[in-house]
């Protein structure tokens, strides 16, 4: 039986549906408070930072590798970068969404 393939936008809602509920509120959190990379852990250049490392400095501390490869395919991140206000946007209404399922 063949596994069902899905998009970069559902692996990435099935990897915040993953996250404890704390480290998506952590997650939100840092989002808000932080320049958010692609990419990168953390890029000195920008200043930015990615969302488990927004999500860690908030109190979130789980470590989601699926995460962070959901995450840079979503972006389709080929360097560290900045990421777009529209990838930043679409992050945030999955974890919303995520928390008003609990």
């Amino acid at each position: 039986m063949r596994r069902k393939t899905r998009n970069p936008a559902q692996r990435l809602r099935t990897a915040v549906d993953a996250m404890p509920r704390r480290t998506r509120i952590a997650m939100l959190t840092g989002i808000r408070s932080n320049r958010i990379a692609v990419g990168t852990y953390t890029d000195p250049k920008t200043g930015g930072v990615c969302p488990m490392l927004a999500a860690h400095r908030n109190g979130g501390r789980t470590s989601l590798a699926s995460f962070a490869r959901s995450w840079d395919r979503f972006t389709g991140a080929r360097r560290p970068r900045l990421a777009t206000d529209r990838e930043v946007r679409t992050l945030t209404s999955y974890i919303e969404m995520s928390l008003l399922r609990d």
